[in-house]
């Protein structure tokens, strides 16, 4: 597999290749907006974001556990954004096609680094970079974290290269610095101190079992090159236990009792199988793969032998070939290894598997397809130009392949529309189709998929309380209050369902669905959860005026007025203005069948990923999907939209 060099100039001819055949690939997310599927909890409704770059914005990153994810780095980044281009989905869509530019370039160089030929380290770095697999981790807003990370994982390792080769203190910081700052863009390379290892191995040939010909004449003894990688192997430890707090906390951790370690097990070796055959065959991809365990479904007995075959048959002819094949010993440990924290071992989130997780793991197994063929091309004499012509055929399919790919994220309905078309019992993508239905004024159409959301999983309290909402649009206030009432029952602890029900009691025109003492009962519940929520203060003082307490009702106002200007809620703030000139009058609020609710307590909401997280990845990303498990209010009581802000957590 090793090749010499062809010179600089080859080199930065095959990088321009690559960067075009990049832009013209993602050209189209420029015009894309944000999805509710995690957006809106990362940039499109924060307001620790929106709010730019600042001495505030900046210690928020740093302590905030928001969506279930410690990723202080990549906070920055959005605030950066925000900073220098505002708002705008346009912009934030091209940096990250610019981190995946920049990943592409990096992987091309470290390979030609490494000692790879250019053809080789040109088709490694392309199969990364066009593959269809890539498109979830550049084209998503919330995945920034993805790419991101990857970007300083790859500095690392070139850091790294840079001290193994030419010592000093000052590379070996470089390189630590580097690892520390892409752990806390996303923990996904948590495993990179092993991946280094590996590389001693091979081509860096620091051992004394490296292949023959490579071998040094001083290898490195074995404990100094564990001991070199401990500073390393402790940021991981310290990145993975920051992430686990994080989606403890935040709800994202199936609990154990739910998902025996026996079918964690069955779905980490279905979904080693899965990231294998999508590699080679990336038909059918979508945002969220439900894992059946989840959703009342079994793993399929194919699916667990697959992925148990492929690992211990590949992985014996890794290690059997691992003299003279050294690169399959390599390229397959990575691809495997990497995606140990991601695979299902430590449940986090819905999701059985997930594009996003293939982006950096996917570079191992590029080195053993490009090595095999390579070796099959030099084996059957195929001649250099024809060889050549066969890899930009496969290389200009995947970019089609990607570009199509590319086209369902354009907007939240078609990409929940196609997820559903691909997957089963996908509560999760029924429930961001809804929210996206109602935000386009189709209320029928959203109603049948909060529906169908609830009937997959009955015992998600987020899913009961945007159905209510719904529901109470629509008419039908009863089934609204049995929903709510539901949500309560499963979920004692979470304000939604207890906000959303105030509300009602409070403010429905229908004086028979209106009950001032049970409003203020339920509202004050809702307080003592959410004790200085906007939302939350909003609803007591209509509980509190129609329950006939003016005086009590203007001071809540005043304290919701207040807390809302704090959180720079201007359009509740409005409302509640409004509303205070009420209870001034001695007048209860009436909400109308036609004007929209307050916001519900700030939270957050069932948005569905990532958590995915889409949450430290390299202890197991949520960043996709487990945002439903984290149950918030959805609007109290009239119009069910996009929950503001909607922390998923994807991640």
């Amino acid at each position: 597999m090793l090749q010499s060099g062809k010179g600089c100039g080859v080199a930065a001819v095959l990088a321009s290749l690559l960067v075009v055949a990049i832009l013209v690939t993602y050209r189209p997310v420029a015009d894309f907006g944000f999805v509710n599927f995690d957006d809106p909890g990362y940039v499109a409704a924060n307001p620790h974001v929106q709010r730019g770059l600042d001495a505030e914005g900046i210690r928020w990153a740093f302590t905030s556990g928001r969506t279930a994810n410690w990723i202080p780095v990549t906070w920055l980044s959005y605030q950066l954004d925000v900073e220098l281009f505002g708002v705008d989905p346009g912009s934030h869509h091209a940096v990250n096609v610019a981190l995946h530019v920049a990943n592409a370039l990096l992987l091309l160089a470290l390979l030609l680094r490494l000692g790879c030929g250019a053809g080789v380290s040109f088709a490694v770095a392309a199969l990364f970079a066009l593959h269809p697999l890539r498109v979830e981790s550049v084209a998503w807003i919330s995945e920034r974290k993805d790419v991101l990370c990857a970007t300083f994982g790859l500095l690392a390792v070139h850091a790294w290269l840079g001290w193994t080769a030419r010592g000093g203190l000052a590379r070996y910081a470089a390189a630590l610095l580097a690892f520390a700052v892409g752990l806390m863009a996303k923990q996904m390379i948590v495993t990179l101190p092993f991946v280094l290892l590996l590389l001693d191995y091979w081509p860096l040939a620091r051992t004394r079992w490296s292949p023959p010909g490579a071998a040094p004449a001083r290898p490195v003894p074995l404990g100094r090159l564990v001991l070199e990688k401990l500073p390393l192997l402790a940021l991981s430890v310290l990145a993975s236990l920051a992430t686990l707090l994080a989606q403890r906390a935040g709800g994202a951790v199936a609990d154990p009792a739910h998902l025996p370690l026996v079918t964690r097990l069955e779905s980490a070796l279905a979904a080693y199988g899965w990231y294998l055959v999508k590699s080679i065959w990336p038909s059918g991809l979508a945002a969220l793969y439900p894992n059946p365990a989840l959703v009342g479904a079994a793993i399929a007995a194919g699916e667990v032998a697959l992925g148990a075959a492929v690992l211990l048959v590949v992985g014996a002819v890794a290690v059997h070939q691992a003299r003279r094949r050294p690169w399959l010993l390599v390229g397959w440990a990575v691809f495997v290894g990497m995606l140990v924290p991601v695979v299902g071992l430590v449940q986090v989130g819905q999701q059985f598997a997930a594009d996003r997780y293939a982006y950096l793991p996917s570079i191992g197994l590029a080195v053993v397809l490009v090595g095999a063929l390579t070796e099959a091309a030099r084996r059957l004499r195929v001649p250099r130009a024809a060889a050549a012509a066969a890899a930009a055929v496969l290389l200009l399919a995947l970019g089609l392949a990607a570009r199509r790919q590319l086209a369902y994220w354009s907007d939240s309905v078609t990409l929940a529309r196609r997820a559903l078309d691909v997957t089963e019992r996908n509560f999760v993508m029924h429930f961001n189709l809804a929210l996206a239905l109602d935000e386009q004024g189709d209320a029928t159409a959203a109603l049948r998929h909060y529906e169908e959301a609830v009937r997959i999983r009955p015992d998600v309290a987020g899913l009961r309380v945007n159905l209510g909402a719904a529901l109470a649009r629509a008419g039908r206030v009863d089934e609204a209050v049995g929903q709510y009432r539901a949500a309560m029952q499963l979920a004692p602890d979470d304000p939604a369902a207890f906000n959303n029900l105030a509300w009602l009691r409070a403010t429905h025109p229908a004086a028979r669905h209106r009950d001032g003492d049970e409003a203020v009962a339920l509202a004050r519940e809702t307080i003592r959860r959410s004790p200085t929520d906007p939302g939350a203060l909003d609803v007591l003082a209509a509980a509190l005026a129609e329950a006939g307490h003016y005086g009590a009702a203007q001071r809540a106002a005043v304290a919701a007025l207040s807390s809302a200007k704090a959180a720079r809620r201007e359009d509740l703030a409005g409302a509640i203005r409004e509303r205070l000139l009420l209870y001034r009058a001695s007048r209860p609020y009436r909400e109308s069948p036609a004007a929209p609710a307050p916001p519900a307590v700030a939270d957050a909401s069932p948005s569905g990923a990532t958590a995915a997280d889409d949450a430290a990845d390299g202890a197991g990303d949520r960043n996709g999907a487990s945002a439903v498990t984290r149950r918030s209010p959805a609007p109290p009581a009239g119009v069910p939209r996009p929950p503001a802000p909607p922390p998923a957590a994807a991640q």
